[in-house]
């Protein structure tokens, strides 16, 4: 290995550069838990905001808003946690997001509820229950499943990408 890491320009160098420029994958994965709760919960809150409104029936109240967002809320958050876990190794496979990296993540994360949905029906129809107990029916556990990942997924790639300008920005200022 010698003296060559230490000449400027030198292959090694810049290579090593880069990889001081990732995120740690500790770090990855905590931004993917806060970026799922993240997602999750504000996802929860207008689904919930919109079943308060469309059923008001001309009796909007606060308290009935802010009740069903409370009590609601967490049940999302609990549900999206499983596919959190279902998402770890794909998490702690992107290091890189810059460029068409980004938006190439992005539309993995976007169809990564919607299939995890389809596979629970699949389950479930196997197994001779039905999920056609879901309020809005199946296509709202779609939609509502797609905001999340795809909330949840652009929350996630935003802070890796801002980890990674910071740690470039290290990288930067330890060379000169």
């Amino acid at each position: 290995m010698g003296a060559e890491h230490l000449v400027p320009g030198s292959g090694y160098n810049r290579r090593t550069r880069k990889e001081n420029a990732m995120v740690a994958w500790w770090k990855r994965l905590i931004y993917s838990l806060v970026s799922a709760v993240l997602g999750a919960g504000v996802c929860g809150a207008g689904a919930a905001a919109e079943q308060v409104v469309s059923n008001a029936h001309g009796h909007l109240s606060t308290e009935a808003l802010w009740t069903a967002i409370v009590f609601f809320d967490p049940w999302v958050i609990a549900l999206s946690f499983p596919g959190w876990l279902v998402a770890i190794p794909l998490v702690l496979l992107v290091r890189n997001v810059r460029g068409w990296r980004f938006w190439m993540y992005w539309a993995i994360g976007i169809g990564f509820g919607p299939a995890i949905v389809v596979v629970v029906e699949w389950i479930a129809a196997t197994r001779g229950f039905t999920l056609a107990g879901i309020p809005g029916g199946l296509v709202t556990a779609y939609y509502l499943s797609a905001a999340i990942s795809g909330l949840s997924s652009l929350i996630y790639l935003l802070l890796v990408r801002r980890g990674q300008t910071r740690a470039e920005f290290r990288a930067r200022a330890a060379v000169v």
